[in-house]
């Protein structure tokens, strides 16, 4: 999981799409979200011990968002003083369906 202000993401949308942060439509603003997650689960992937699989990406907005699993790891960044959070999640493998 992302967690970060939106301000933090119209910059980031404003550098992908080439444009001001001021011109940064709101519907880019979930999709800046979304490929920043995305980017962000595929590099992490690639530092845990397999197998290994992560869930699609998915944007919400509000806080206090559970994900019902036990976090495994969080982080706490800043960027231009603003607080950004990773957090990792762990689910348990389903032994009744392995492909879970």
């Amino acid at each position: 999981m992302l967690v970060c202000p939106k301000a933090i993401v119209r910059k980031a949308a404003a550098a992908m799409f080439g444009v001001s942060p001021p011109d940064v439509a709101e519907t880019d603003l979930s999709d800046t979200m979304g490929e920043l997650t995305h980017m962000l689960s595929g590099n992490l992937k690639s530092l845990l011990p397999g197998p290994c699989r992560l869930s699609p990406s998915s944007v919400t907005e509000g806080y206090n968002i559970t994900m019902g699993n036990r976090i495994a790891a969080q982080v706490f960044l800043r960027s231009e003083g603003l607080l950004l959070q990773i957090i990792l999640f762990e689910r348990e493998k389903n032994y009744e369906n392995p492909d879970c």
